[in-house]
């Protein structure tokens, strides 16, 4: 059984996300049932975590309104052999949602916005008997090495 769990902040307000598409009120590192329903085109320019943080370098058009951004994960922890160990460490595919809130203007914009990791540990050090030290979290084509150490 797959649960969404969003991971999710906003450029000038923290949010959460729902299945429903809203983005209501929210808290800060707050995980949520989400599933992406906002997909205005963005660039990932870098992803890089420090310490229980992913914090993701991304730029789009706008300027005039204010974006929102958040990321999805599926609960899942996934590999190509099935079985995890240092060589082949969990992957954990995180989705980001991007909401321009109808944003016509076209200002090439860059942000760098923060997502609390403690809940995708937690789930993963709880959930398995022998947990390895690292996973690798995949953001659209880009990997990322999440050491747990």
């Amino acid at each position: 059984m797959y649960r969404l769990f969003c991971l999710s902040l906003s450029l000038t307000a923290l949010v959460a996300c729902n299945p429903q598409g809203a983005i209501p009120d929210g808290a800060e590192e707050a995980v949520t049932d989400c599933l992406v329903t906002h997909r205005d085109p963005f660039t990932l320019d870098a992803a890089r975590v420090e310490q229980d943080m992913l914090w993701l370098d991304l730029s789009y058009a706008g300027g005039c309104r204010t974006h929102t951004l958040y990321t999805c994960w599926s609960g899942a922890f996934d590999n190509d052999e099935g079985d995890f160990n240092e060589a082949n460490p969990p992957r954990v595919n995180i989705t980001v949602g991007h909401d321009a809130a109808n944003d016509s203007c076209e200002a090439e914009e860059s942000v760098t916005s923060g997502f609390a990791l403690t809940e995708v540990r937690d789930a993963y050090l709880n959930g398995h008997e022998a947990p390895g030290n690292r996973l690798v979290l995949v953001i659209g084509g880009t990997t990322v090495q999440y050491p747990l150490d």
